[in-house]
Parts: C-alpha cells; structure tokens; sequence
C-alpha cells in the first residue's frame, strides 16, 4: 500500500483535535463526478478539497481522515487519531475513520481503488479499530456515498 503522508501535498500538521476512532470506518464520495484519470489529478482534487473545506465549510483542516485515489493510493488527510469533520456528527467524527474514495456520481471505485481500501482497512484493524464500514448517510441525511458505494454497503461488499 501507498500511503501519501500530508508533507507529500505540501501540507503542515494538522490542527485537528486529538481523537481516538476505534469504531471503524465511513465511506464518502465526492457528490459530482471527478474525473481522475492521472495521478496529477487525484493529488490536484485533493488539495482542492482541502482548501474547499477550510475556505469553504471554515474546517480548521480537510474534513476526511483519508482518501484513497482510483489508483490505489491512500491520500493523508487529518491522519491518524484525530477528530474529523466528515460524518457530520460529534460521535461520527470522533469515533471513526472518514475515508473518501475520491469519486463520485455514477463513477465506480476501481479494482485497484478497493484493493487499495482494503489494505488501508487492514492496517486499521491491526491498530485495533474494529471491522465496522457505514456510509456516511448513516450519519447525516445525505446521498453520501453516491449510489454505487451505497450499493456495495448495502450487499455487504466491505463485511
């Protein structure tokens, strides 16, 4: 697995309370298609993201704890163990990992995109965060994580 750490994007620490999510992980999409054909591109949206959620939404960081590309590599976003603003609630955001899966729309993860979370759940649950995968809908009314995440949750794709 390739793990992109913050400093590969050009990114300080993060601010980002300290938290301690052990209850497993939440999947997001982007909403709107993203289109992510080269690498450039999915290290391009990142940032975007990033600088949407502290521009936009006023986050003192990204909203998610990590994304992982269509190429299989997993994006830093606040890291480890600390407070997220993705889920939309308190227990959400303090309790488990928030993972974008950097697509959205009608797009469909990649095979290496899903390799890539396993590998990244995988390493949660050596570190002791329990198997559970919600969606973030489960939080917050909203479509996230698009139809065809939400699919894949829903026949227990990530069990």
């Amino acid at each position: 697995m390739i793990l992109r750490q913050r400093e590969y994007f050009g990114w300080p620490p993060t601010e980002a309370d300290p938290a301690e999510p052990s209850e497993g992980l939440v999947l997001h999409y982007n909403g709107s298609a993203t289109s992510l054909r080269e690498h450039s591109d999915c290290v391009a949206y990142w940032q975007r993201v990033r600088r949407f959620h502290i521009d936009g939404n006023g986050w003192v960081d990204i909203g998610y704890s990590f994304g992982v590309c269509p190429h299989g590599e997993v994006f830093a976003g606040r890291g480890f163990d600390r407070y997220q603003a993705a889920q939309g609630t308190t227990a959400g955001n303090t309790d488990y990992y928030s993972v974008s899966l950097m697509i959205g729309g009608v797009e469909s993860p990649t095979e290496v995109q899903l390799g890539g979370l396993a590998e990244f759940r995988g390493l949660l649950l050596d570190l002791g965060v329990t198997p559970c995968v919600r969606g973030h809908r489960e939080f917050f009314a909203t479509e996230c994580p698009g139809a065809v995440v939400g699919e894949l949750l829903d026949q227990g794709f990530f069990s």
